[in-house]
């Protein structure tokens, strides 16, 4: 099984593919179009064998600002564009990640913001012998967005989440309050 993740920023591709439980290849991929986007995720997808596309689901409606949500709008489409060309729209190919709340579950609530940020670099860099660094003003050098695609991969790759109904997987199992125990 062969895992692409990919995080929710707007202005990159921020990827980790994961080979079973293990992180393969991680990168950061700037594009200027939503058809060079496409092309950098077919490529990604045929080079790589890839046999599932995982996402952190979003809440369009609780977004605060409305360009931000039109920008993941037209980010997601064009993935879930290239990945149903890529699988002909065979089963569940591209996965959307249910993280409400499971940020807190694996980090604790007594961070948030820059320091959660920074916190999940410094775990990935611990786990994975990472060199990301929390740095907002180079795109190509921005460890928190790599952090997420590689907490999210390795979630899924693990077999951690549950499947809550066609396409959305969970840390949280069906019942709410029960909540799956990690190794973290």
């Amino acid at each position: 099984m062969r895992t692409l993740a990919i995080a929710q920023s707007t202005n990159a591709l921020n990827y980790a593919i994961f080979d079973g439980v293990y992180l393969d290849k991680y990168g950061v991929i700037k594009y200027y179009s939503v058809k060079e986007l496409y092309d950098i995720i077919m490529k990604l997808l045929e080079e790589h064998i890839i046999t599932y596309v995982v996402v952190n689901q979003i809440d369009y409606v609780k977004m605060k600002h409305r360009k931000d949500a039109f920008d993941l709008i037209k980010f997601r489409t064009t993935v879930k564009l290239a990945c149903a060309i890529f699988n002909h729209d065979d089963g569940d190919f591209f996965l959307e990640i249910a993280t409400s709340g499971w940020e807190q579950y694996l980090f604790g609530d007594r961070i948030q913001g820059v320091k959660l940020a920074k916190e999940k670099i410094r775990i990935v860099n611990q786990i994975y012998q990472t060199k990301l660094k929390y740095d907002t003003k180079h795109i190509e050098t921005q460890g928190q967005h790599l952090a997420d695609a590689i907490v999210l991969g390795q979630s899924y790759s693990q077999g951690r989440l549950n499947h809550i109904r066609k396409g959305v997987y969970s840390i949280w199992a069906k019942e709410k309050s029960k909540a799956i125990k990690t190794d973290w």
